[in-house]
């Protein structure tokens, strides 16, 4: 079985890193074509160097990184430094960043990464369309459930995550709370 192939996206802090990090170690299951980095947690320029530090600690300095955006699509931008430090990776015991990021922007460097796949390449976003996957994940799992759950909540959709999912490309069934409100999408 060939590994999946896949593009983190990601604000590398503490967390992310250790995403990172399990994943490439485990090159049997997971291919890490490149990194893009966004502002989250820390600033941009933290992400996109904790990343280059992450793939060289892991001894993978050829995968490229990228620095993509450095505000949010939806929201105003909420740090987290008090919780990762200022530079994300503050007390981490990883080295300085020994090569650059890439010049091409995030964004170009994934439509052309996309572009030019050969086999199917998955976009694991860490932060917010992660969040808007497990509900999709969530909604998809309860749907395959046969009948009704006794006990099973309702599945709540934060704001942010909806709305990644209903501008996405997948299509979406979405059963009301009432058996006859039913709402086909398809994106």
């Amino acid at each position: 079985m060939q590994p999946v192939q896949v593009i983190f996206d990601c604000d590398p802090g503490k967390d992310d890193a250790f995403a990172i990090f399990l994943a490439l170690a485990c090159p049997q299951a997971l291919s890490v074509v490149a990194i893009t980095a966004v502002e989250g947690n820390v600033p941009v320029a933290f992400t996109t160097s904790n990343a280059r530090r992450i793939v060289e600690a892991a001894g993978r300095p050829e995968i490229p990184v990228y620095r993509g955006c450095a505000r949010p699509m939806l929201r105003p931008l909420l740090r987290k430094e008090q919780v990762q430090g200022a530079g994300g990776l503050d007390d981490s015991g990883l080295p300085p960043q020994a090569a650059p990021e890439q010049p091409e922007h995030a964004i170009s460097a994934l439509i052309a990464l996309l572009e030019s796949a050969r086999e199917p390449l998955t976009i694991a976003a860490i932060a917010l369309s992660a969040v808007a996957l497990f509900y999709y994940l969530l909604i998809l799992k309860q749907a395959l459930v046969a009948g009704p759950v006794e006990g099973a909540a309702p599945i709540r959709v934060p704001l942010q995550a909806g709305l990644v999912l209903l501008a996405s490309a997948i299509g979406l069934l979405l059963l009301g709370v009432f058996p006859s409100t039913v709402l086909r999408l398809f994106g």
